[in-house]
């Protein structure tokens, strides 16, 4: 697997075109800067300490019937996302959220699950996603979140590490939503 090479941004190491602020206490507070890289030392998990089959689980979030229509009106207007009567006349006997809506709460929920113990994972982002949305998810729906870590290579430039893990939402039914495989990138303490 080749190396995401587009990646600027991430939350464990900025490169930056100035160093702190002298005056700014409270934004150098748990930092070490060396030349114009900023290493934050903050409390994080990282990629040496993830293990293969580590499963993290979210709160449950209940799908408010009013965000999920006006996600849909403005955003993906199909008429079993919007429209009741229509929507009760498709194969889905009902309105079901659009797969935007419903990507947008495993992001919620997914960054609970990307903490361990407390301490958010030190993502430098995600470069690949296989996606499968497999059952609707409906207003009143109660949805958690886990995430399963499959896979963890080491990358070959050093300074962080490559994560394979498997996101799967589930309804009050014990039924998967939402699936979804995801490659990214953590940054390993060294």
């Amino acid at each position: 697997m080749g190396e995401f090479q587009g990646l600027r941004h991430h939350a464990a190491v900025l490169d930056l075109l100035h160093g702190p602020d002298p005056g700014d206490h409270e934004a150098s507070a748990g930092r070490r800067w060396r030349g114009r890289r900023r290493i934050v030392t903050d409390h994080r998990t990282y990629f040496d300490d993830l293990a293969v089959g580590e499963v993290q689980r979210s709160r449950t979030l209940t799908v408010d019937r009013d965000a999920m229509l006006d996600y849909a009106r403005r955003y993906d207007p199909w008429d079993f996302h919007v429209d009741e009567a229509a929507a009760a006349q498709t194969h889905f006997g009902g309105l079901i959220a659009s797969g935007g809506y419903t990507i947008s709460l495993s992001y919620i929920l997914g960054h609970e699950t990307m903490a361990k113990e407390g301490k958010p994972w030190a993502f430098l982002g995600g470069f690949d996603w296989m996606l499968k949305f497999q059952k609707p998810v409906r207003a009143g729906d109660a949805l958690t979140l886990t995430d399963t870590i499959l896979e963890l290579t080491p990358s070959r430039k050093g300074g962080r590490g490559i994560v394979k893990f498997r996101r799967e939402m589930w309804n009050q039914a014990g039924e998967v939503v939402l699936s979804i495989d995801i490659v990214g990138l953590v940054a390993a303490r060294a």
